[in-house]
C-alpha cells in the first residue's frame, strides 16, 4: 500500500520528506511503526508520519507524462514510429527515395544489401515506439504515485531520446544536399518528418525537463509544505 509522508522523517541511514510517497512492506501495529521502501531507501517510520494514499485507480495517480506530454509521448509518437516502421517494410523504395526529395524521378530498385539495410531501419523504428507504450505504462504501475522516481527513470528515457533528435537532425543536415536543406519549399512529407518533427519533439523533451507543464517532485514537495 501507498503512503504519503505527512510529517519529515529522519533516522541514522534513512531520510524522508513531507509530500513523499512512499510504499509499505511491513506493519508493527503495537508498536506504531510502518516499514516503508522510497526508491532504493527504506526502514522504519512512525505510522503517525503517514497518511495512506489510494491509487488503485490509475487515473488517480500522478504521473510525471500528463496533458500535452502524455498525448506526445506515450501516443503520438509511438503511432508515427509505428506508422514509419510499417512504410520502411511495405513500401521500401518509395520512402528510401523520398529521403532525398527528388521531384519527377522514380523511385529505383533497391539492391538486396540496401533492403536490409532499410528493413533493420525500420524495425529500429518498431523498437522505439515499443518502448514508449510498455515502459511509460509500467513506470506507473510501478510507481504510484512516486514522482521523484518517476522523473528519474522518464527522465533517463527522454534524455536518451534527446540525444538521439539531435544525433538525427546533425545527420540530415549533413546528408541533404545545400540545395534541398536551404529550400524549405522543396521539402516533401519525409524531409519535414526528419527535420520539423524532431526539433518539436525535441523542443518538448526541453519543456519536459524545465518542469513546464507538469506535475515534478519539487512542485509536490512545495506543495506539501
Amino acid at each position: 500500500m501507498s503512503y504519503k509522508v505527512i510529517q519529515s522523517w529522519t533516522d541514522k541511514s534513512f531520510s524522508l520528506t513531507k509530500g513523499d510517497i512512499v510504499t509499505a512492506l511491513d506493519h508493527k501495529p503495537s508498536q506504531g511503526l510502518v516499514y516503508v521502501t522510497k526508491q532504493n531507501s527504506e526502514g522504519w517510520i512512525p505510522s503517525s508520519c503517514l497518511s495512506p494514499v489510494d491509487f488503485s485507480s490509475a487515473k488517480q495517480a500522478p504521473f510525471v507524462l500528463s496533458g500535452i506530454y502524455y498525448l506526445v509521448f506515450q501516443i503520438l509518437e509511438p503511432i508515427s514510429t509505428f506508422a514509419g516502421a510499417s512504410t520502411w517494410f511495405t513500401n521500401t523504395e518509395w520512402l528510401f527515395h523520398s529521403l532525398v526529395p527528388a521531384p519527377g524521378t522514380q523511385p529505383e530498385k533497391l539492391s538486396d544489401r540496401t533492403r536490409m539495410a532499410v528493413w533493420q531501419l525500420g524495425n529500429s523504428w518498431f523498437l522505439l515506439g515499443l518502448m514508449s507504450i510498455f515502459v511509460y505504462p509500467a513506470v506507473k504501475r510501478a510507481l504510484p504515485g512516486q514522482i521523484r522516481a518517476q522523473e528519474q527513470i522518464v527522465g533517463a528515457v527522454l534524455a536518451a531520446l534527446a540525444i538521439a533528435d539531435i544525433t538525427h537532425l546533425v545527420v540530415t543536415v549533413i546528408g541533404l544536399p545545400q540545395h534541398v536543406l536551404y529550400d524549405i519549399s522543396s521539402w516533401n512529407a519525409t524531409t519535414h518528418g526528419n527535420i520539423t518533427t524532431v526539433i518539436v519533439l525535441f523542443l518538448l523533451r526541453c519543456a519536459w525537463f524545465m518542469g513546464i507543464g507538469r506535475q515534478t517532485a519539487a512542485k509536490t514537495v512545495s506543495k506539501n509544505h
